[in-house]
């Protein structure tokens, strides 16, 4: 009877939560730099997920300092669930009190683990999608890091 009040000693390191393992990508996919024009408002990234099964899937916006090494921007990394057939998109705001800045150079990085999830990113001139011309970034444009 007397050892009963150090059961929760002995069990206690077997009830502590074991952290998830971080989750590793075998694509990575980066639209390269691109700038943002003076009337940019918004970058929009999005996603399609066109496999038959639920995706895991991190995007990063990057901020690129020219004359040092990049820098996440204060979005920071987006780790998502994406199931089939599902989409996803995230805007983010341009301006001087903004998280992107016009006159800067960006790039935005996708991981994933299988290629059957299609990546966009668009440059709006407004908050209801209006793309300026020539900033869109297609799937087929995003280059593959990883091989």
């Amino acid at each position: 009877m007397r050892l009963l009040h150090l059961l929760p000693l002995i069990l206690a390191p077997q009830l502590v939560a074991q952290a998830a393992p971080p989750p590793v990508f075998t694509s990575v996919l980066a639209t390269g730099p691109f700038g943002l024009p003076t009337e940019a408002r918004l970058v929009d990234w999005s996603l399609v997920n066109e496999a038959p099964d639920t995706q895991v899937v991190r995007v990063t916006v990057w901020q690129l300092n020219l004359l040092g090494p990049k820098s996440k921007t204060s979005t920071g990394s987006v780790l998502l669930r994406l199931a089939p057939g599902g989409t996803i998109h995230d805007a983010n705001p341009v301006g001087t009190s903004r998280s992107l800045r016009a006159g800067a150079y960006y790039e935005v990085i996708v991981e994933m683990n299988d290629r059957r999830v299609l990546p966009a990113v668009e440059v709006w001139s407004d908050n209801q999608g209006t793309v300026i011309a020539g900033t869109r970034i297609g799937p087929t444009q995003f280059r593959d890091l990883a091989h």
